[in-house]
């Protein structure tokens, strides 16, 4: 079951530079353990390849997670602790994007986000709601979902 939607805006036509992955507080976690995310759009994904550090960010990121976020890889790590964060990549350029895509590692402590939300910008400072979840359910670990964006 993929959750509930709580609010989806923005016209699927809208092309941003910016995306960011966001996870309120989690209350029943000690982390967050995010192996993969990815930007779905024209039939392709993003990062075509792993994506350099210098174009991600992050808030409360743990190890070098936030780097591994992109490699297109489900063997990396936990991501955040537990806090409310998030994890920005810049594309370099507007890039149309119709869905994300995120793998989870299922952690000792729970460590399966129930809910998040896909934020839009042009400028890395005024941020647009594009996707929000909640009751999200995750089932195994490397499970990856897809949450599509509506028009």
């Amino acid at each position: 079951m993929i959750g509930i939607d709580d609010l989806m805006m923005c016209s699927g036509a809208d092309l941003y530079r910016y995306y960011r992955l966001s996870f309120p507080l989690q209350t029943t976690m000690d982390g967050i353990y995010i192996t993969e995310i990815e930007y779905i759009g024209s039939g392709i994904s993003y990062p075509q390849t792993a994506a350099p550090a210098s174009s991600i960010t992050a808030k409360n990121e743990l190890f070098s997670s936030k780097n591994v976020a992109f490699d297109k890889s489900t063997s990396s790590g936990q991501w955040h602790d537990g806090t409310p964060s998030w994890i920005t990549i810049d594309f370099g350029a507007t890039t149309p994007v119709e869905a994300t895509a995120v793998a989870i590692t299922i952690g000792p402590m729970g460590g399966d986000p129930n809910m998040f939300s896909v934020e839009c910008s042009h400028d890395n400072a005024t941020w647009v709601t594009r996707l929000a979840r909640s009751g999200v359910t995750w089932t195994s670990s490397n499970q990856r979902q897809v949450f599509n964006f509506t028009a």
